[in-house]
């Protein structure tokens, strides 16, 4: 992974800290960043180690998942497509992909949006085009973009797919997984080693929502969190054997739920 992409990866951990804070009501302060555990956090006078990973759906390969490799994959040569835009134009587009988002492809749609002049056009002006792009399989490319700031490009497909509604195995094999470097990160953060979950119902590939009544087993660490973006945060508490959940516009509740 390149230190740009070590860079991104942890300013997105840092902002999901955040707003996993946001969401307790604590005033959580980053004392500290970096691996094994990610975080360590001072809550009032309290101070505790907090390890940070994404949860994704489908098939796990050496490297992760395949699914969610495939997605940034994607993105990341939307990414690159969006620049070269911008790079020669200063207008801010909502793009939206579906099809053949190739590196040629991408490469020809860029040549057609700097080719209608979004600079001569009015806010909320949008253009539809249809790409045939020249390879083996005769790939088509639909773009749909809008003059709309701020600017956000991305491929349909990966934010569309099935949802997960009985996630309970896999966050326990995330549990399982971390707990392996447990004595690391006491050796580094102290006692109290807390575990954040996320997962991103944005994108394809972390749509789960856990919507059955299981406790989930969390030890060795004190608390897990998990965030499911954008609903809710829920908080499984290894001393109480309890659950909470919290959404985003406040309301909340603590239920004990049956063992898992």
């Amino acid at each position: 992974m390149t230190k740009q992409r070590l860079e991104e990866q942890k300013a997105t951990e840092r902002r999901h800290v955040l707003e996993t804070a946001k969401r307790l009501g604590r005033s959580w302060e980053i004392l500290e960043e970096g691996e094994s555990p990610d975080f360590i956090i001072r809550d009032g006078a309290h101070r505790f180690g907090l390890e940070v990973t994404e949860m994704f759906s489908g098939a796990i390969g050496r490297n992760g998942s395949i699914l969610q490799r495939e997605v940034s994959n994607v993105q990341r040569r939307i990414d690159d497509a969006q620049a070269e835009f911008e790079l020669q134009e200063a207008s801010k587009l909502t793009v939206k992909f579906v099809g053949d988002v190739s590196k040629a492809g991408l490469k020809l749609a860029v040549a057609e949006l700097l080719q209608i002049g979004f600079a001569g056009k009015a806010e909320g002006h949008l253009e539809e085009l249809r790409i045939e792009v020249p390879d083996l399989n005769g790939g088509l490319l639909k773009v749909s973009a809008r003059k709309a700031k701020p600017a956000h490009w991305f491929d349909v497909a990966s934010r569309i797919g099935w949802v997960n509604r009985t996630p309970a195995r896999r966050l326990r094999a995330t549990v399982v997984a971390k707990a392996k470097k447990f004595t690391r990160y006491q050796q580094r953060a102290g006692q109290d080693i807390r575990l954040l979950i996320v997962a991103d119902q944005f994108q394809s590939s972390g749509k789960f929502q856990y919507e059955n009544a299981q406790f989930l087993r969390t030890k060795p660490f004190t608390y897990v969190y998990w965030l499911s973006i954008p609903e809710v945060l829920m908080v499984f508490d290894c001393s109480s054997r309890r659950r909470k959940y919290l959404w985003p516009n406040g309301r909340k509740y603590w239920q004990r739920p049956s063992k898992a």
